[in-house]
């Protein structure tokens, strides 16, 4: 005897892959990974999260629930919703539904009534509820076994349509194989409070909404519908709802209330092109209809048997039928097998829960396909604003430290001019230790600089023998950063704690990180007297140079006091203009000059190398983080910048500076930005949802 195999089941095995998955990292970026929800929720696609979640947890409840099948009747206002429910009910269970066209007896809950031996097994009723609040979001509650609480309950709706998503359940001795949802009519217009509860619902129906969620319950759906408004928009609305949720669970029109008139029957089912239409489009499984038995002669065109079995009943209920062509012309000879209470002795509970679990597939395949393609959609919204941020980022770094002339400055840094300072007394003719060097005046201005805010050391500053700043505060960079429109409006208020963080980590690190080769100063020391010549100029240049250098080294300790002092200041001066403007004969150098063998070039290179490129590569970088941007974009590729103007335009590559990152809780992460791709776990989950048909083997 072989062991057979078992039968491959999709939903179980599209279950087992989402959970084996849905807490695998799929998307990655420079410094971030994302696992499927958080993407989705990151692309601002909360309420696709909630379905997909709900979508699985009640498919994976009603595997559980194999047994039980329920069966929705929805319709329109007095349509004989709750009389075709009723009609399938115990004697007693018929007393607790209360029906009739006044709104005190019409239906105003949904209502799941339940074989009653689902009642008798306390686990099966447990998982009945557990599944209904999956399914709705909240626990159902329990209709009362007395006819008088029962009612008002069943219309407690219209007073309370807060009561409304709340389901009631019920057990009945009536039901044995097939449950029923008997639902409150969908076109009702709900109170505005309700409808504010159920954003993003379908048109801000609740009604409809309920539907939509008991389709995931549900094996099938009969829908009951006058004959006179099968041209409403709702029913449409409804159908295209339930074919979205649960494309494979059957769905019944049954058409009330036709008027009993020869040729009635044929023009139904089949010349009415209204009934075609919808068949066609929403693929409806059968139709039934029923007579108006307020208009003498319905019986003539009701089967004889089907209104026979109502004989002796104490109340009226719809009868629906259907037939082949043969009986248009003698409705009451139409047998049994075309009736529909006959329809649920003809469906096998089997089919419909292999029907069910194929639409829980197709549902929960078709939402994480659209979550597939909106996170993809993401990523590309991503990589625009990314590369829109990281550009314009770049060029404000950048306009820190570029003059009027777009040349490169440098920023004051004392141990950089103390050691190139030491470079060109090291690499000049012997006399150059004779010259004394003008510190003390420095210091003597440098003190009074710490009490007075930028915009006031010009005052303070003689422009012939200081450099010209460049100096921001921290409310100025703040002030250029509000103008970017990468930046959302609502972040703007939390741009100068970062801005403070910012400058604070970069004056930290070019102060005490920022260190060049010896070798490569001497080069450049090397380089700058070479390009003096002639004795005068000599002579000129040794005395006006060294004092310049020692000005330089003063300057820099002034705004390190200041800033070591709480203020947040970024600063930057061209050095080679100022050096220019006090050697005779020195013209302004620019970028042009760098690689061409002119005087001066190696020794502006090295201003530019070793001291502009790694503070505006510190600086950037550190924006980088703070905005939450990577600090290469493409990856691996190091940004570039352009200094000079014209035919001494020239580009830099930004060095790869080793600047520690900001804290976590220091950074202003902004929304859609990010250079993301899928992991190789993000690639086998996107193929697998695309691969997937959801079909049984």
């Amino acid at each position: 005897m072989t062991n057979a195999k078992p039968k491959f089941r999709p939903l179980q095995e599209l279950i087992r892959y989402f959970e084996e998955f849905r807490d695998k990292p799929v998307l990655r970026s420079h410094n971030e990974l994302l696992d499927l929800l958080q993407a989705l929720r990151r692309a601002n696609q909360d309420r696709l999260v909630d379905l997909i979640i709900r979508a699985v947890a009640v498919a994976k409840q009603r595997l559980q629930l194999a047994k039980i099948t329920i069966i929705g009747v929805v319709g329109q206002l007095n349509a004989g919703k709750s009389s075709v429910v009723a009609s399938f009910l115990s004697p007693n269970g018929r007393e607790r539904v209360p029906r009739g066209v006044a709104d005190r007896y019409g239906t105003h809950r949904f209502v799941y009534w339940l074989p009653q031996h689902c009642a008798q097994d306390r686990t099966l009723q447990e998982f009945i509820c557990d599944l209904l609040t999956k399914a709705h979001g909240v626990p159902p509650e329990m209709l009362s076994e007395d006819p008088n609480i029962a009612s008002a309950q069943y219309v407690s709706g219209r007073d309370q349509p807060t009561k409304i998503p709340t389901p009631l359940i019920a057990f009945d001795a009536g039901l044995t194989v097939f449950g029923f949802l008997d639902c409150l009519d969908i076109q009702t217009a709900d109170a505005p409070e309700l409808r504010n509860r159920c954003k993003g619902a379908v048109g801000h129906n609740i009604r409809l909404n309920f539907v939509a969620q008991a389709a995931r319950v549900c094996s099938a759906f009969l829908v009951v519908w006058e004959r006179a408004q099968l041209r409403d928009r709702l029913l449409r609305e409804l159908l295209t709802q339930l074919q979205h949720v649960m494309a494979e669970v059957p769905v019944y029109l049954l058409i009330n209330k036709v008027r009993p008139e020869p040729g009635v029957i044929r023009s139904i089912l089949e010349e009415d092109r209204d009934v075609q239409e919808l068949k066609k489009q929403f693929r409806l499984q059968g139709i039934y209809l029923a007579m108006d038995f307020d208009i003498p002669g319905w019986k003539d065109y009701t089967p004889r048997g089907l209104v026979d079995t109502v004989a002796n009943a104490a109340e009226q209920f719809p009868l629906f039928f259907t037939c082949e062509p043969s009986y248009y012309d003698k409705p009451q000879e139409i047998p049994s097998k075309y009736w529909l209470v006959d329809l649920f002795r003809q469906l096998k509970p089997g089919e419909l829960q292999q029907q069910l679990e194929q639409s829980h597939v197709q549902e929960i395949l078709q939402l994480v396909r659209e979550g597939v393609q909106r996170i993809e959609e993401w990523m590309d919204r991503c990589a625009e604003k990314t590369k829109e941020a990281y550009k314009g980022l770049l060029e404000f770094c950048c306009r820190q430290f570029a003059d009027e002339r777009n040349e490169p400055r440098q920023v004051p840094n004392k141990r950089f001019f103390s050691a190139l300072r030491k470079a060109i007394i090291r690499n000049g003719p012997w006399y150059v230790r004779w010259v004394g060097i003008p510190l003390e005046k420095v210091k003597q201005i440098w003190g009074q600089l710490r009490s007075l805010p930028p915009s006031k050391w010009s005052e303070v500053l003689p422009k012939e023998e200081y450099p010209t700043l460049l100096v921001k505060t921290g409310d100025e960079l703040v002030g250029e950063l509000r103008d970017m429109r990468w930046i959302p409006a609502s972040y703007l208020e939390d741009l100068k704690p970062v801005v403070k963080e910012v400058i604070e980590k970069f004056e930290k690190f070019h102060r005490t990180q920022l260190q060049v080769d010896p070798q490569k100063l001497d080069e450049m020391a090397q380089d700058f007297w070479k390009g003096l010549s002639g004795w005068a100029m000599v002579k000129i240049a040794i005395k006006s140079a060294l004092a310049i250098f020692g000005v330089v080294i003063g300057l820099a300790g002034a705004i390190v006091a200041i800033i070591d002092g709480g203020a947040t200041l970024l600063s930057a001066f061209s050095f080679t203009s100022w050096l220019a403007s006090h050697i005779p004969g020195l013209a302004a150098l620019t970028v042009g000059v760098i690689g061409t063998g002119a005087a001066f070039a190696i020794f502006y290179q090295g201003l530019v190398e070793y001291n502009t490129l790694p503070a505006l590569a510190a600086l950037f970088y550190l924006f980088c983080d703070a905005f939450g941007l990577p600090r290469e974009l493409p990856p691996g590729q190091r940004p570039t910048v352009w200094f000079g103007r014209g035919k001494n335009r020239k580009q830099f590559t930004l060095p790869p500076m080793q600047v520690p990152g900001l804290d976590k809780n220091k950074k202003l992460s902004l929304p859609d930005i990010g250079c993301w791709e899928w992991t190789e776990e993000g690639r086998k989950w996107r193929e697998f949802v695309h691969e997937f048909n959801g079909r049984a083997s």
